[in-house]
């Protein structure tokens, strides 16, 4: 024991040294001073009960002057680093020291609390601002004074051109009649060009004896078990020397606060664990000198175990119970590390959300779901019940005469839609009546049970009133034929009457008629409103000229009249009759009433005659005699 004090003891004469940090067990700090942390840039408090130097406001942190505040931009940033606290939050405040042209102390606080007789750490972390390798260096002098003299630290020039946070500090050892000491940091270089900093989280902790626990069958100082587990963790600790009378205490934190285990002194200890709830366990030892046990401030800690006692999976599957057949299952189960699925026909699936794109009677039945998380495993299932497909009914496709109503009639579910809404007595029933004033297709979308559905079709069609077009008249040669060019837009009609056609059911039938004729195409929208139209077409039919040379004018009834057979079918025609003297004698268009040998009402004497006819359809005239015998 006296050698282990004799060492610690060492640390009154270290002036100059590195860091004298404690090397055993530190206790929870009994004063930390971190400078705070908020959202705006500059702290609210501007700590300046702690320091002689000058506070300012502005972005450029001047030689004697300090600023609390998370970060340096826009501090000199040309020759300073851009910095943050020196734990990295954002928030955290820090305080920025330009140091004094003169050398001399710029940091000042009385710490109350320690308790008498004990060793403890002092540390302050510290950051040299200056980017560039030329410049004056921070020198900083730590004081621990007590009512027995000075402790010194220091640093002697920290080095320039360096971005990163130091920890200097010391180990001394308290009065034993007197507990409070006083923190002071002299500034040791000069100001001027250089010799700026940051100082951040500086603490006072107790130092002793190194103290290490551990679980006596695992190494990690770790454990996890699962929500509900039942758990017995031997733990035991080795104490180094360094106390003349120590004594031991467990400690155990839920989250809130480290509170003493009762009975728990002893250097070994049993955890147990009986219906484990979900949170984080530790455990710790803590220990002084006997005289000092009652007191937090005076004793150290060891290491923490950590009983982790992990929430099994959640039991819970999001996706309906009750589909419609065809309809998307989707189902998710609770965030866990690992899944297994096992549907109904024994397939497995190890995803967290599954999927059946389209249902059918097959997938009804249970779906589990085995849930693993942090080692920790639920098991939980999701009955399904599929609901058979509607059989929906929009019935027959109607036909309706203009501005009659169509009345519709689904059939096969509980509630009916039509679409489109308009010209329906009522869209929600199943037997609407539809007024339309043309052909309209109507969906009517058909639900059943737990609100399952399907579509239908009906379509209403408009009998409108029918045309009849028997095309143009046709002019033909007899023994030759003609297409007939009828339209129309009935369902059913025919020509009359049918002789000389090939097909009197066809729009377009072939005609070869003997004679002029008329045709009639008659066409009819059938039932139910039986429309009907009627158009006609004319066939010319030429026949061919034949020219008689004699003719008996004589009264007697036979052969009167100089009758040119089919003359009659050229409706244009010209026929002209001459005397030998050129004179004429007969003329006629068409050849309707045959000549009778007569001129201007009188008989013409027996003789020839000439004649000439043109039939004015492009053919050649036809010229030559007659004779008249009496």
């Amino acid at each position: 024991m006296k050698a282990a004090l004799a060492c610690l003891l060492f640390v009154f004469c270290c002036i100059g040294s590195y860091a004298q940090v404690c090397t055993g067990s530190l206790g929870d700090p009994i004063v930390k001073v971190d400078f705070g942390a908020g959202p705006s840039k500059r702290s609210p408090d501007r700590f300046s009960d702690i320091t002689n130097y000058t506070y300012t406001n502005n972005e450029g942190t001047e030689d004697g002057e300090y600023s609390i505040k998370n970060t340096t931009e826009g501090d000199h940033n040309a020759g300073w680093w851009l910095t943050t606290d020196h734990t990295g939050d954002p928030g955290g405040y820090m305080m920025v020291v330009n140091a004094s042209n003169q050398p001399g102390e710029f940091y000042r606080q009385k710490i109350n609390g320690l308790c008498p007789g004990t060793v403890y750490e002092f540390a302050a972390w510290v950051k040299n601002l200056l980017r560039g390798r030329n410049g004056n260096q921070p020198d900083i002098e730590f004081i621990i004074r007590t009512t027995q003299g000075d402790i010194l630290y220091r640093t002697y020039g920290i080095p320039n051109g360096e971005d990163k946070w130091v920890q200097y500090g010391l180990n001394f050892k308290t009065p034993d009649v007197s507990s409070d000491v006083t923190l002071i940091m002299v500034n040791r270089a000069p100001g001027g060009g250089g010799n700026d900093l940051v100082l951040d989280d500086i603490t006072f902790r107790a130092c002793g004896p190194t103290i290490a626990t551990s679980f006596a069958s695992f190494t990690s100082p770790v454990q996890n078990i699962c929500e509900g587990d039942n758990a017995e963790y031997k733990v035991f600790a080795t104490a180094g020397e360094g106390y003349g009378d120590p004594v031991y205490q467990w400690q155990e934190n839920r989250g809130m606060s480290w509170t003493d285990i009762p009975g728990a002194t002893t250097l070994n200890y049993t955890i147990n664990i009986t219906a484990a709830v979900p949170g984080t366990y530790k455990y710790r030892l803590v220990t002084s000198e006997r005289r000092n046990m009652g007191s937090p401030n005076c004793r150290v800690n060891s290491n923490e175990l950590t009983v982790i006692v992990n929430r099994l999976p959640s039991a819970t599957i999001t996706g309906g119970n009750i589909f419609c057949e065809g309809e998307r299952m989707v189902f998710e189960c609770a965030y866990g590390d690992t899944y297994e699925w096992t549907f109904p026909d024994g397939t497995k699936y190890p995803l967290q959300v599954v999927m059946v794109d389209k249902s059918t009677l097959a997938h009804e039945g249970t779906y589990s779901v085995k849930i693993t998380r942090n080692g920790c495993v639920t098991v939980t299932s999701h009955t399904v019940s599929i609901v058979p497909k509607i059989k929906a009914n929009a019935g027959s496709d109607l036909t309706v005469c203009v501005g009659a109503p169509a009345q519709l009639n689904a059939t096969g579910g509980i509630s009916y839609k039509w679409i489109p809404e308009a010209n329906l007595s009522d869209p929600n029933i199943a037997n609407p009546i539809a007024t339309v004033a043309r052909t309209t297709n109507f969906i009517v979308k058909v639900t059943g049970q737990n609100d399952c559905f399907t579509y239908d079709t009906v379509t209403v069609h408009i009998d409108t009133p029918v045309t009849a077009d028997a095309g143009p008249n046709k002019i033909i040669h007899v023994g030759q034929s003609v297409v007939l060019e009828g339209k129309t837009d009935a369902r059913s009609f025919y020509w009359s009457p049918a002789i000389g056609l090939n097909s009197a059911d066809s729009l377009r039938p072939i005609a070869t008629p003997i004679q002029d004729i008329t045709y009639t195409l008659f066409t009819s929208s059938g039932n139910p409103c039986n429309y009907t139209a009627t158009d006609q077409v004319f066939v010319r039919v030429y026949q061919n000229v034949v020219i008689p040379n004699t003719f008996t004018p004589n009264g007697d009834g036979v052969n009167e009249s100089w009758n040119v057979g089919g003359l009659h079918t050229y409706a244009t025609a010209i026929t002209q009759i001459f005397n030998r003297q050129g004179e004429l004698v007969f003329e006629t268009k068409g050849y309707t009433k045959p000549w009778d040998g007569t001129f201007r009402g009188k008989p013409l004497p027996a003789g020839v005659y000439y004649y000439k006819i043109d039939l004015n359809i492009g053919s050649p005239l036809q010229a030559g005699w007659v004779s008249i015998i009496r």
